[in-house]
């Protein structure tokens, strides 16, 4: 027997093992080397889920709004991409663009809205959740309003204190002022197209929407309550 534990004489050429030991060693450091190296490579996220839900650049689903890629263009221009202001005029933009875009999709999924924060500044609850019950058309008119009603407000209200810190002209006041109230028109007539007609529906199952108030007939000539004159 020789140091490999072959038989002396066995007809086998020892250069062969050695060959074959030597390619082992080289397999396993190739193998060993790419395992560690994935161990240190950062992981991303695979696929097309958020460029496809909600496109690239600001605000999200920026593709959905011309209005509102405008006006972020215009106040990235005049340096106020680092005002709070504008941080939250962004969220802004993106809640309508991105509601509009979900109410407008052919799926009836909450996607794009799905991961947007809420803020108590300018939302009266999640936009993902005012999507979902504009899908089940569950959401009151009233509410859907408020909702509408407060973006619109805090946006103007945002929007005016941005321009004075820029120093827009009027030309260009007016100019912004107009984008945003096409912008906000724009999402407020495809919300009230697709959330409030329909039949409202829960887990597939109909059902009645939330109460609204109720005058009978009866009472429909009575006029005003006023004080008695004696009161």
């Amino acid at each position: 027997m020789d140091y490999y534990g072959v038989p002396v004489g066995s007809g086998i050429d020892l250069k062969f093992i050695l060959a074959g030991i030597i390619l082992g060693a080289v397999i396993a450091a190739i193998v060993n080397f790419v395992l560690n190296r994935r161990k240190t490579l950062p992981i991303g996220a695979e696929g097309f889920y958020g460029g496809a839900a909600k496109g690239c650049g600001e605000p999200a689903c920026l593709h959905s709004s011309a209005e509102s890629a405008s006006l972020v263009s215009i106040f990235m221009e005049k340096g106020s991409s680092t005002l709070p202001d504008f941080q939250e005029f962004i969220q802004i933009l993106s809640k309508m663009a991105c509601l509009q875009k979900d109410l407008m999709s052919p799926s009836n999924i909450v996607d794009a809205t799905r991961k947007l924060s809420f803020s108590t500044l300018h939302d009266r609850e999640p936009v993902a959740d005012t999507a979902a019950r504009c899908f089940n058309k569950t959401i009151p008119q009233r509410d859907l309003e408020i909702t509408l009603d407060t973006w619109n407000q805090r946006g103007s209200f945002l929007l005016k204190r941005m321009c004075i810190s820029a120093n827009l002209n009027n030309s260009e006041l007016q100019n912004v002022e107009g984008l945003f109230k096409t912008a906000w028109t724009q999402c407020r007539d495809i919300a009230r197209s697709q959330c409030i007609a329909g039949t409202p529906t829960i887990v597939g199952e109909r059902q009645p929407r939330q109460p609204d108030a109720f005058s009978p007939e009866s009472i429909a000539d009575l006029g005003k309550y006023s004080e008695a004159p004696w009161g």
